[in-house]
């Protein structure tokens, strides 16, 4: 929920909280490519049984990401780097970098993701600024 939580925050001014220092890298699969994937997956046979990552391959640290939501916003809220143990709880770790291995997927259906994360985000400002008001629920 990343994405959505800096997304809002930028919008509306609020800050953008960092867990961790930000060095932590991810990736973002649009809404759009997950439903082709998993439409594909399930409009075959020879997939039955079988597990797949869904996902991007190309990833960003979750610093660089708070920085390009605030230019692409053009906001100016500020960064608020939180402690792990202040958002988790005692003794949880956040893994560094995950990058899901898209190559089984593609082999099986084809399936590879289309969009990139300036769509991604551009959605999702277009989506925060519709709703400003909605809540993100984080369950």
């Amino acid at each position: 929920m990343v994405v959505a939580r800096f997304v809002r925050a930028a919008v509306t001014g609020a800050p953008l909280e960092i867990h961790g220092d930000g060095t932590q890298t991810r990736t973002f699969c649009h809404v759009r490519d997950t439903i082709r994937a998993l439409r594909g997956l399930m409009e075959t046979d020879v997939t039955s049984g079988e597990i797949f990552n869904v996902g991007s391959r190309n990833w960003i640290s979750i610093l660089d990401l708070a920085h390009r939501v605030l230019e692409l916003t053009g906001s100016s809220s500020e960064l608020v780097y939180v402690p792990y143990d202040k958002v988790y709880g005692l003794g949880i770790d956040d893994m560094l970098h995950r990058v899901p291995a898209i190559e089984k997927i593609k082999g099986a259906i084809g399936w590879e993701p289309e969009q990139d994360l300036e769509t991604v985000l551009a959605d999702v400002i277009d989506w925060a600024r519709r709703a400003p008001a909605a809540p993100i629920e984080l369950q």
